[in-house]
C-alpha cells in the first residue's frame, strides 16, 4: 500500500481509472446533444462525483472536476475535498440569484431553459450558472450502502437526464464464493455497476472499457503511472 500525502478513497481512484480509460477510448469519450452522440473536442476528461445526499437536504451533491486523467490521485482527492468544504456550486448560486428575480410561474421552464443550454447544446453562461457539459463525461455514483446492511446498487440510463454517456455506481464489499481444488474459497470484492450507453458504443467497446477501468483498480500504480 503506497503512503499518500492525501487520504485517498476507492471514489477518487475510480474516477482516476475511468477518465485514464475514456482517454485511451475517445470514440467512447463525449457527450449527447439533442439525442446524438458527439464527440469531446478536447482530449482531457471531465468526471462528475454524485454523492447521495443527508437526510437534511434534497437531492444529489454534485461535483464535478475538470481534466481528471491529467491530474495525480492525491490532488484529486484534494480538489475533492476543498470543494466540498467550499460549499455551494457557485454555478448554482448565481443560477439561482438569477432566478429568484424569475415569476414564479415561469421559474421552472426558465430552470429547463439554462439546462438545455449547458446540457444539450454545451454553451458556457457562467452569469447565469450555466455550465457547458457540466457532468462531463463520466459520472461516479457512490451507493447509499455505508452503515447498512443492506447493499443497494443505482442502475440506469445516465443518458436519461445529464446526457452523460457513461455511470459507475460504487457499491459495498460482498463476499464472492468459487470453488477451487474441491474447495469453497470466499474472498471479499468490491461490487461496482458500470452504466453504459450502447448508442455511443458496441458491446464489445463498452466490455474493453470495463476490462480496462477493472485492470487500473486492480494495479494502482498503473494509474499513478499513467
Amino acid at each position: 500500500k503506497k503512503k499518500r500525502s492525501e487520504d485517498v478513497n476507492v471514489s477518487h481512484l475510480t474516477m482516476l481509472a475511468a477518465a485514464i480509460a475514456l482517454r485511451e477510448m475517445p470514440t467512447l469519450h463525449g457527450h449527447f446533444s439533442l439525442g446524438r452522440f458527439c464527440l469531446c473536442r478536447k482530449s482531457s476528461v471531465d468526471v462528475s462525483y454524485l454523492v447521495p445526499s443527508d437526510a437534511s437536504s434534497q437531492g444529489c451533491s454534485m461535483r464535478s472536476i475538470l481534466n481528471v486523467d491529467t491530474k495525480p490521485i492525491e490532488d484529486l482527492a484534494r480538489e475533492m475535498k476543498e470543494r466540498v468544504k467550499s460549499g455551494e456550486d457557485p454555478y448554482k448560486k448565481r443560477r439561482n440569484d438569477f432566478l429568484a428575480f424569475i415569476p414564479t410561474a415561469l421559474k421552472g421552464p426558465a430552470e429547463m431553459f439554462l439546462d438545455m443550454l449547458g446540457s444539450e447544446l454545451g454553451i458556457d453562461f457562467p452569469l447565469l450558472g450555466v455550465r457547458r457539459w457540466p457532468l462531463g463525461a463520466c459520472i461516479v455514483v457512490t451507493a447509499p450502502s455505508e452503515g447498512s446492511d443492506i447493499d443497494m446498487t443505482v442502475v440506469g440510463s445516465p443518458t436519461t437526464s445529464q446526457h452523460v454517456p457513461v455511470a459507475i455506481t460504487v457499491g459495498g464489499v460482498r463476499i464472492h464464493s468459487s470453488t477451487k481444488d474441491k474447495q469453497i474459497d470466499n474472498k471479499l470484492v468490491l461490487h461496482m455497476t458500470a452504466a453504459i450507453d450502447l448508442r455511443c458504443a458496441t458491446a464489445y467497446e463498452a466490455k474493453r472499457l470495463c476490462e480496462r477501468i477493472q485492470h487500473l483498480l486492480c494495479d494502482p500504480e498503473a494509474i499513478d503511472n499513467n
